[in-house]
């Protein structure tokens, strides 16, 4: 998203804005279903989970010489409109396969381990698996409130500039607030960003924006 939204403002002919996450697939439906106006605004980035699907069935499955035909991906996630992002048909990029097979909630996974009588507590610690190499901090801190906002930000500036930002150089986005605005310089560039926490916020922001009450660049729900 970071790359979408520097290629935007650059290239701002023709172009709507604010853009907006793409990331959740619960708020993708709300945006179709209630406020369609702004469906040509979101990014074309996929959700993690789909990426990840993507990868691991064309790049990772070329890695290990596996037919991707092969692996079974699953995502173990927090929000029940992940089950519904899988069934859709187009989530097929890597190999014509789904490239997630199926989602779980933490809940059903958490029902699972307990059905299965482990015990977390006395497990040994372990590292975690690493097939890809080691994480960026901007995708350690994706899955916070203003996340994906901060994430892409940090992207945008290094794409911009080469360098990378400052820890702390997007910090006004973090935090629980329902919405929140800031204005950043993007190497040069003002930049109006928001992030509304919850579809009830995400309403209201939508709503102020259809009637101009409100000037953004990018905005994270």
């Amino acid at each position: 998203e970071g790359s979408e939204l520097l290629a935007r403002l650059k290239n701002p002919e023709g172009k709507k804005f604010p853009m907006f996450t793409s990331c959740c697939p619960g708020w993708v439906r709300y945006c179709k279903a209630h406020h369609a106006s702004f469906v040509d605004q979101l990014s074309t980035s996929k959700s993690p989970g789909q990426m990840f699907g993507a990868i691991a069935k064309s790049y990772y499955a070329e890695l290990l010489g596996v037919d991707p035909h092969r692996i079974y991906c699953v995502e173990i996630m927090p929000c029940l409109a992940k089950k519904s992002e899988v069934a859709i048909p187009a989530m097929n990029d890597a190999c014509g396969d789904p490239d997630v097979d199926v989602a779980l909630t933490t809940r059903e996974v958490d029902r699972m381990i307990r059905a299965a009588h482990v015990d977390v507590v006395s497990l040994e610690e372990e590292a975690f698996d690493a097939p890809l190499g080691t994480a960026t901090g901007a995708g350690v801190i994706f899955g916070a409130t203003g996340g994906v906002m901060e994430a892409a930000l940090r992207s945008a500036y290094y794409f911009a500039t080469g360098t990378p930002c400052d820890a702390d150089a997007f910090k006004a986005v973090r935090g629980l607030d329902g919405w929140k605005e800031a204005t950043f310089d993007l190497a040069g560039t003002p930049l109006r960003v928001a992030v509304a926490s919850g579809l009830a916020n995400a309403n209201r922001l939508l709503t102020a924006l259809e009637n101009g009450e409100v000037e953004y660049d990018f905005v994270e729900v």
